[in-house]
Parts: structure tokens; C-alpha cells; sequence
């Protein structure tokens, strides 16, 4: 055989692994949110898909969404408007909590004892984000998205 032919071989051979080898043991697990943000996936959950303006993601019981929030007000604000978007529909709770040093509002709607869905606000970098999730309420998911984004 030609050499140049088996050099030619071998170069595709090594793309090929190389592509794998990248695919298989890259372990950078953000997802873009927004124009620059970037989060760290939780554990345990997957990429879905980004649709627009938002990334979701899923695991065996629950979805969430994220994105950032264009013309942003503040986080009091926010809730307000969400508590009288839903409280003549479904059953309303609100609070705030922190997470590392960040100022998180959320917001829960139920139907009897059915959990519809929980919203939390927070603003990091000067950017204010939106999480939603769907089916169950995941606290532990929703830190590690706080705290890692970027």
C-alpha cells in the first residue's frame, strides 16, 4: 500500500478516536443559559433541550427550566406579580431564602395538594434567572444551579 494512503488512514483513525475520547470522558457538565451565563447540570439530572430562551433539564421525576430574564425587576416585584398571576387559580405560598450569598424569592402553586409547579428568582453577576420545576420540588438542584452559575 501507498504510504501516503496508509498516512492518510491513520490521520482519520486518530480523529475518530480522538472525537470518542473527547465525547466519552469530557466532564465539563454546564450548559449555557442566556447570551454568557453558564450553569453546572445537578446531579442525577440531563440535559433535555434548550428551546429559546430557556434550558431544561430532567430527571426520572422532575423538569426544570431556566433562563434568564429580560427587563428584569426586582425580586419583590417579581413575586408580587407572580402571587397575583396564580393566587385566584391555584393555592399560592411565597418566601425567600439564600443560598451561598445569594438572595433567592420563590414562589409555589398547588392545586389541593397537588404541586403544580415552584419559580425561583435570584440575581447573580448582575443578571436576574428564572427556574421553574415541574412535578416535584428539588431544593438540593436548585442550590447547585444558584451556586454555580456563572
Amino acid at each position: 500500500m501507498n504510504k501516503k494512503i496508509i498516512a492518510i488512514i491513520i490521520v482519520i483513525l486518530l480523529v475518530i478516536v480522538g472525537v470518542f475520547a473527547y465525547t466519552q470522558l469530557n466532564t465539563d457538565n454546564t450548559v449555557k443559559v442566556g447570551k454568557n451565563s453558564k450553569i453546572s447540570i445537578p446531579e442525577g439530572f440531563k440535559l433535555d433541550k434548550v428551546k429559546g430562551a430557556k434550558t431544561y433539564l430532567k430527571n426520572d421525576v422532575t423538569t426544570l427550566s431556566i433562563k434568564e430574564v429580560e427587563n428584569p425587576e426586582p425580586l419583590n416585584t417579581l413575586l408580587q406579580a407572580y402571587n397575583t398571576s396564580y393566587s385566584e387559580k391555584y393555592t399560592v405560598e411565597t418566601g425567600e431564602k439564600t443560598v451561598g450569598d445569594t438572595p433567592v424569592v420563590w414562589g409555589c402553586q398547588k392545586d389541593g395538594d397537588k404541586l403544580i409547579a415552584y419559580d425561583y428568582w435570584y440575581e447573580k453577576n448582575e443578571k436576574t434567572y428564572h427556574i421553574t420545576l415541574i412535578k416535584e420540588n428539588n431544593e438540593t438542584a436548585i442550590d447547585s444551579i444558584i451556586n454555580s452559575t456563572s
